[in-house]
């Protein structure tokens, strides 16, 4: 038999040849149809990727909705004036000492 033979045990013999070590992190990828897929990431770990929406082959509806989702929401501020007519009588039965 030939050492360099492409058989089912070359691979358990041979060993990754790269000068830096790269830590892989196990993530599920998600492609916009719903599927997943098992996949590697380096930089950091995360559980599931989720691929974009192509919005060319949405319809019209569909695609004006998601770039509607995407637009910065305005938050309203209420100015309420406050009528602020506190009676500290009503309260001093609270500090009495008894």
């Amino acid at each position: 038999m030939c050492a360099a033979s492409a058989n089912c045990y070359r691979a358990s013999i041979g060993r990754i040849r790269r000068e830096r070590i790269v830590k892989e992190y196990k993530t599920i990828l998600m492609r916009p149809d719903g599927s997943t897929l098992p996949a590697r990431t380096n930089s950091e770990p995360k559980i599931l990727v989720q691929l974009p929406v192509d919005l060319t082959v949405l319809s019209e509806e569909d695609r004006l909705h998601r770039l509607s989702e995407r637009k910065k929401k305005v938050k309203v501020q209420k100015d309420d004036e406050l009528d602020v007519t506190l009676d500290l009588n009503e309260y001093a039965e609270l500090w009495k000492e008894k």
